[in-house]
């Protein structure tokens, strides 16, 4: 898994949401016999937390109110998560048997999100937005959440792979292994990384 290494922590006016050009600085890569287990190595070489216990924020967009919206945030709850969620997404997570608690968009009134934010009341965020105003209200708590180390997910795929990567270390199941094992193939034939035999 190829991950790339965003700028925002440096310059914090950064827009988080996703446009068509490139922002990285670099990339990093992890490399495993799973995908939770890669995507888990990759989130780690990039210096992103990865919350095992906590509570997860998610505001979805009418589009995403799915079935694999509900097999994700089931998935959080499963592993002991508390559920917060903007009140459509709440009613949506609890009509599904998703247990759900309400917290305020930063607009609404006080406590919001951004409020839990700082007060390290949320450990994973998952926002997508539809709209301009929701727009807003994914850079105000993009630029909370890169302020405070906090993950943030604009999209259900994203939130996904996040999900399998805690599963996996939560359960412990990667391995280091080094680069000779990893081209073990290539160095008993030596042959250069990348040929091959036939």
């Amino acid at each position: 898994i190829k991950e790339p290494v965003f700028p925002f922590t440096k310059f914090q006016r950064v827009n988080v949401f996703p446009g068509p050009e490139m922002r990285s600085t670099g990339e990093v890569m992890g490399l495993d016999t799973t995908f939770g287990a890669a995507l888990l190595k990759a989130h780690q070489a990039t210096g992103s937390k990865v919350p095992t216990t906590g509570t997860v924020f998610l505001s979805l967009r009418p589009e995403d109110k799915n079935d694999r919206a509900i097999a994700i945030a089931r998935g959080y709850a499963e592993l002991g998560f508390r559920i917060i969620a903007t009140s459509g997404t709440m009613n949506f997570l609890r009509e599904h048997g998703v247990p759900a608690e309400p917290v305020l968009k930063h607009y609404e009134g006080r406590p919001s999100i951004i409020d839990y934010i700082k007060n390290g009341e949320v450990h994973i965020l998952i926002n997508t937005p539809l709209g301009e105003r929701a727009r807003h209200d994914e850079f105000i708590m993009g630029m909370t959440a890169m302020r405070y180390k906090i993950p943030f997910f604009t999209t259900l795929a994203a939130a996904e792979a996040s999900l399998q990567a805690i599963q996996t270390l939560r359960a412990n199941r990667f391995d280091v292994y080094t680069l000779q094992e990893i081209f073990s193939q290539s160095i008993s034939t030596n042959l250069p990384v990348g040929t091959s035999a036939n």
